[in-house]
């Protein structure tokens, strides 16, 4: 018996990324576009009200863009903005999987196994991106998948309300699965087998992963998404992922601004455009903490 989760990808997401921003004293997320001005549609623990009072004037309306300060200005705002805001220390890159449950013998991993079991497949140019920006982010990021191990709309609900998610989650370190097309596992933590030819895959839990973004340096808020965004263009050094992002940060633009407006390259607007389209390009979700 093969059964796929009952439930949403995005739910699973939705909820493991409220449980993910309530373990840090500040997180920051980037999500829709359509949310407030800048596209943010998580800010968790963020002063709201900041950023929607400075950037209200970049919304587009059914007629055309706002009159209003212009993109170059947004860099200086964003870091007077920092001044107010508490530093930041890690980046969470997660590619969340629905997995499947495999609960008979004829499960082409059930040799790893010999009993029931969870699985997923592994998108072969997604995983070059997220090796690329694991190296590129020098240890300031932790870029991972992210599975339940659950499989019922129920499960899910009740684990749900006890904020257990991510405790009831299976999570794999990306640079770990290289070469791989599959992984799977039978419970929550940090192991698993990688597939086609089987290879355990021993790695941190949340919680270790957690302790090792509180060790890291602090900085301000901007700086942080300067840096992130650095990381992820760096990691970008092959013609089809490349292609891929551009393809995706021209849907990002066109979303946020009309089409005669340049967005200032290297500024905080352009990391932030940046972060996003890579998480639209690659399927994976930015989470900011500190």
């Amino acid at each position: 018996m093969v059964e796929t989760a009952e439930f949403e990808e995005k739910t699973y997401e939705k909820y493991f990324g409220h449980e993910l921003s309530g373990r840090f004293s500040n997180s920051f997320s980037p999500g829709q576009r359509a949310e407030f001005s800048l596209g943010f549609d998580e800010a968790f623990d963020l002063p709201w009200w900041i950023f929607f009072y400075h950037f209200r004037y970049l919304m587009k309306s059914p007629w055309g863009p706002l009159s209003g300060i212009g993109l170059q200005d947004l860099d200086h705002i964003a870091e007077e903005i920092s001044k107010d805001l508490p530093p930041y220390r890690f980046n969470f890159f997660v590619q969340y999987k629905r997995p499947d449950y495999v609960a008979g013998h004829r499960g082409g991993e059930w040799q790893s196994w010999g009993k029931p079991y969870f699985r997923y497949a592994i998108t072969t140019h997604q995983q070059a991106a997220l090796e690329k920006l694991h190296v590129a982010s020098s240890g300031r990021a932790a870029v991972i998948y992210a599975s339940p191990a659950f499989w019922t709309s129920d499960e899910l609900f009740e684990v749900a309300a006890k904020k257990h998610v991510i405790k009831k989650s299976n999570i794999a370190k990306a640079e770990a699965l290289t070469g791989h097309g599959r992984y799977s596992y039978t419970k929550e933590g940090g192991f698993g087998v990688a597939h086609s030819e089987p290879e355990e895959i021993r790695g941190p839990t949340f919680e270790e992963l957690t302790k090792l973004a509180l060790a890291e340096p602090e900085i301000s808020f901007r700086d942080h998404v300067l840096k992130a965004a650095d990381a992820i263009e760096r990691s970008l050094d092959d013609d089809r992922s490349r292609a891929t992002f551009e393809k995706a940060k021209k849907v990002v633009i066109s979303d946020l601004v009309a089409e005669d407006i340049e967005v200032p390259s290297g500024g905080f607007v352009s990391a932030i455009l940046t972060i996003e389209a890579f998480c639209d390009a690659f399927a994976v979700e930015f989470y900011a903490v500190g």
